[in-house]
């Protein structure tokens, strides 16, 4: 007689409210590697034939384990199973039409995937073969009795070895414990338990030592793979959740259905390009993380969990209907999510925060627009701060709530502090929500980070504009991506005069009736929320110039709280003039600079938080950019 210390009871995901906690629960393990699977099969075993009476252990659950010896009759047969009931339930429990459903889904049919195919081909084809050898008979042991707990099913690996070689009794067969109480036996819901459970017994088969987290992903798999998965709920509430850790709650059951699944279609069998990848993740010896890993470099997927794990999180946010945007990374294809709840959600601006994320998990900070109206292009920007000693990766997720195909995904070029900016600049006029998507892929650090948002009305911000002499006239040519309207305004002495109003935020136009002699031009801009900016005016000549115009390099650092340099370059031998404004339009620095001094500095400490704007104009150009100044 051996010692119970390697009992192991899988228990479904519906096994919520346990009623009186097990004494041996918190000694869960699998059975020992190095140990024979399974003992010989017994010569000459005779099959079952349907009405046959025999006796099974059941289990008692609500306290320490304990077993009875009850009687049972064979009520269902087909190649591949037996139903067998305990009598005391039969008629009253389960009937002759749930045994017919349970078979017809074992053998024949389910609403997965694969419609042709029972259970057992699905999970045998999928996971591996089952295991035979302890009775020498094919079939499958589905076991219906009044469990004492509120659970709905159950798989203990006892029942592969003869009796007597543990404390607790065998059965000595392939046996899976279904609960004929609480919910329908012969329904979808306790149908799709029957896969969850025989999946465990598979995965032991090959892997008899694989963390739960791993086995359970599968197992829920299975019921996927039937047609009638676990309801994705608790997980959704709370994403900061460690994939790999195993407490038996509800929600680690849906993460871990989550991330097989989003294996299974995105790498594995049910990919554009199927491969057997669940396959190799239940027989690849090495476990968790290792084993995954293993597996993906089996079937040549060519990348990682640490890689996988940022896209998955952002896929359980996203979860975009059209699985051709982004070739489908961010989309289940079999499944339809319900909304993740953000670990924050900010509509007051300037916001910060810090969050502590839990290691192989992800959450999400929602920013959303500030009740100024849709109509006004606020320019979202921040920065991230992650903790030196920890391993992130950031993607900000834009989202326009009308137009999934508008959805941008920028993921953060961390420095070697775990420090980055981003923003959002058509914020919330076309993307209403940003989310900033943190995940830690390794273990390392203490997973704490802050972060700072804050918007800004500008609607010009990188502007260019330009004008050249041709042999036609003179040529203008301006980018500003917030603009909504353009003027172009010559100035010709002490008259302005209207040349051409546009809705573009990137163009030219040739002014053919440019005068001979010298004159300036100005680009009116209106921005989203009805602002006005001017650029210029640029000075035209009365000869035609072919010399490169100005350049003016994103400032660096930006944000910033100290001194701000920008690069430039100034054409020919002429002069430029480089002025810093703020929103309003105040001039709060300004310098000549001159082609050789390639750059200006310019200490931002007196300045307060916000958004500026720098221009540099000179030979007939003028260029802009802008700035983030942070405390």
């Amino acid at each position: 007689m051996r010692s119970a210390i390697a009992m192991l009871l899988i228990i479904t995901a519906a096994a919520l409210a346990i009623t009186e906690a097990p004494l041996f629960f918190s000694e869960m393990q699998r059975a020992d590697a190095d140990r024979p699977r399974v003992g010989p099969a017994p010569p000459g075993t005779a099959e079952y034939n349907i009405g046959d009476h025999l006796q099974l252990w059941k289990w008692n659950l609500s306290g320490y384990p304990t077993q009875d010896l009850v009687d049972c009759t064979i009520r269902g047969k087909r190649d591949h199973g037996y139903v067998v009931v305990d009598d005391t339930v039969w008629g009253s429990q389960v009937n002759q039409t749930d045994v017919n459903q349970i078979l017809e889904a074992w053998e024949n049919s389910s609403d997965g995937p694969r419609p042709g195919d029972g259970i057992y081909e699905i999970n045998t084809t999928t996971f591996g073969p089952c295991p035979d050898e302890i009775d020498g008979d094919p079939r499958v042991f589905p076991f219906y009795y009044d469990l004492d707990i509120s659970a709905d099913g159950f798989w203990m690996f006892y029942d592969e070895y003869p009796d007597g070689e543990y404390e607790w009794h065998s059965n000595e067969r392939e046996i899976v414990y279904l609960n004929s109480s609480d919910n329908d036996p012969g329904g979808d819901y306790m149908i799709a338990v029957a896969a969850h459970e025989c999946q465990h017994m598979l995965h032991w088969y090959q892997d008899s030592d694989e963390l739960a987290w791993v086995d359970e992903g599968c197992a829920e798999l299975a019921m996927f793979l039937y047609g009638h998965p676990d309801s994705i709920s608790g997980f959704n509430g709370n994403s900061d959740n460690d994939l790999t850790a195993w407490n038996g709650a509800w929600a680690d059951y849906i993460k871990t259905y989550l991330w097989t699944l989003y294996l299974y279609e995105h790498y594995g069998e049910g990919s554009a390009d199927p491969v057997d990848l669940v396959w190799e993740l239940v027989h690849e010896q090495a476990n968790s993380i290792t084993g995954v890993n293993n597996a993906l470099d089996t079937v040549d997927a060519g990348t990682t969990f640490e890689d996988i794990l940022p896209d998955w999180v952002a896929a359980n946010f996203l979860d975009l209907a059209d699985s051709d945007l982004f070739d489908g990374r961010y989309s289940y294809f079999g499944e339809d999510l319900p909304l993740f709840t953000p670990a924050s959600i900010h509509n007051n601006y300037p916001a910060s925060g810090s969050n502590s994320l839990s290691r192989y998990a992800g959450e999400y900070v929602l920013f959303v627009e500030p009740g100024r109206g849709p109509e006004i292009t606020e320019w979202l920007y921040g920065t991230f701060d992650g903790h030196d000693a920890s391993d992130f990766t950031v993607d900000v997720l834009r989202i326009d709530s009308g137009d999934e195909s508008a959805t941008e995904v920028a993921r953060l070029d961390l420095d070697s502090e775990n420090w980055s900016t981003f923003d959002a600049p058509e914020f919330p006029y076309t993307h209403d929500r940003v989310v900033l998507v943190t995940t830690r892929p390794t273990a390392a650090g203490p997973g704490t980070y802050d972060y700072h948002a804050d918007v800004s009305e500008t609607g010009v911000g990188d502007a260019e504009f330009s004008a050249a002499r041709t042999g036609d006239g003179v040529l203008t040519r301006w980018s500003s991506p917030e603009a909504r309207t353009v003027v172009l305004l010559r100035e010709d002495g002490a008259e302005e005069t209207t040349v051409v109003r546009l809705d573009s935020t990137e163009g030219r136009y040739l002014d053919r009736e440019a005068p001979d002699a010298g004159c300036y031009y100005v680009l009116e801009v209106t921005d989203l929320s009805g602002r006005r900016t001017r650029l210029g005016p640029v000075e035209v000549g009365p000869a035609e110039s072919d010399r490169a115009g100005l350049t003016l390099s994103a400032p660096y650092p930006s944000p910033s709280s100290d001194r701000v340099t920008f690069e430039f370059t100034v054409p020919g031998d002429g002069a430029a003039r480089f002025v810093i404004y703020d929103l309003a339009g105040r001039e709060l620095f300004s310098t000549a600079v001159t082609p050789a001094e390639g750059r200006v500095v310019w200490d931002s400490s007196a300045a307060a938080p916000g958004v500026y704007l720098a221009r540099l104009a000179g030979d007939g150009w003028t260029v802009g950019r802008r700035l983030v100044i942070v405390r």
